[in-house]
């Protein structure tokens, strides 16, 4: 009996030095672990749970990243030379476009300029043909005034001769020319109305033609300037 007891003391001594050894051994190697954050239960959860199933899943247990792993920002890739490429052709074709817009536009003034300068030309044109049909209808009227003076009408009635009424031949005559004036001078007054209105239309052209060279001129200058290489 005092055998056993004293193997039982020996065995009890053994495994109290081993436990003590092994806290010692813990104590020293152990690593602080962080602490999960518990999860909240309702009695509702409690009660209705059912028998034999787990409260909580391996799933709902929060897991606690490793604070020695450290998250690297993803590296920003170079631009490739495909890229850098695309890019130079994107800004030669802005430029290309604003070239041809700028041609457009160009092309555009110059139609217009090209309209302009006809238009005056006709107007010009116009304003010479009614000049010469004034001045022939204002010759016409210079006739008549010279035709109708009685002295003319005389002599022109006395070398009609053969006729026993020469005041009547007379008078005929003087109204005839008297009719032939008035004709003549409405016509006058149509020609130079028309003349009027062509002159003024060909004084608002020829400045609408220089503005337009003026500008024309300018966008050139402009052109040629943004097409040097700057130094």
């Amino acid at each position: 009996m005092i055998g056993k007891l004293s193997v039982l003391a020996a065995v009890t001594c053994i495994l109290f030095v081993g436990a003590a050894t092994a806290q010692r051994r813990n104590r020293t190697t152990a690593v602080p672990q962080p602490t999960p954050t518990p999860i909240q239960l309702t009695t509702d959860q409690i009660i209705g749970q059912e028998p034999g199933k787990p409260l909580v899943t391996p799933e709902q247990v929060e897991q606690i990243p490793d604070s020695t792993s450290t998250e690297q920002p993803p590296a920003q890739d170079a631009p490739t030379t495909e890229a850098l490429l695309e890019r130079i052709k994107a800004l030669e074709s802005s430029r290309a476009d604003k070239y041809d817009e700028q041609q457009k536009r160009l092309l555009m003034n110059l139609d217009i300029l090209t309209r302009a300068e006809q238009r005056t030309e006709n107007l010009r044109k116009q304003s010479f043909e009614l000049m010469e049909k004034e001045a022939a209808v204002q010759a016409k009227l210079d006739q008549l005034a010279y035709e109708s003076r009685p002295e003319m009408i005389n002599r022109v009635t006395t070398q009609m001769g053969g006729s026993m009424r020469p005041e009547e031949v007379r008078e005929a005559r003087a109204k005839s020319l008297a009719a032939e004036q008035a004709i003549q001078q409405k016509l006058l007054a149509e020609i130079q109305a028309a003349r009027a209105r062509v002159d003024a239309g060909l004084e608002r052209s020829e400045s609408l033609v220089e503005k337009l060279r003026q500008k024309i001129e300018k966008d050139i200058d402009d052109a040629l300037s943004a097409d040097k290489p700057t130094q």
